[in-house]
């Protein structure tokens, strides 16, 4: 995996509860495609990087029980959301299903 990235950005990976990224060897549950790296619904005991080659700010990733949202800063900004949604959770109209890689937020 390529870690480089521009100052004070890095690449997205899933933090249960935490802003930033963890090196940690815990589960890494995907059971609604929560890692965002489109390999559902396989678990992973590392971090894994979201898919599409997004950029993410450092401090702009949150991770709900089952979804994750981020702020871009490349190649487009903007915020990305993936997991859960069948409740609306991802931000982008839909209901009833979940995104297994990120997709943008309607503004």
């Amino acid at each position: 995996m390529n870690t480089a990235s521009p100052a004070g950005a890095l690449p997205a990976m899933r933090a249960r509860g935490l802003s930033s990224p963890v090196r940690a060897s815990v589960p890494y549950y995907n059971s609604e495609g929560e890692l965002g790296d489109g390999n559902y619904p396989t678990n992973s005991n590392q971090p894994v990087a979201v898919a599409g080659g997004l950029t993410f700010a450092a401090s702009g990733i949150n991770a709900g029980q089952n979804h994750s949202c981020g702020l871009t800063t490349a190649p487009v900004v903007g915020a990305y959301c993936w997991g859960y949604g069948y409740d609306g959770q991802l931000g982008n109209g839909s209901t009833g299903s979940f995104a297994t890689t990120p997709v943008r937020i309607k503004q």
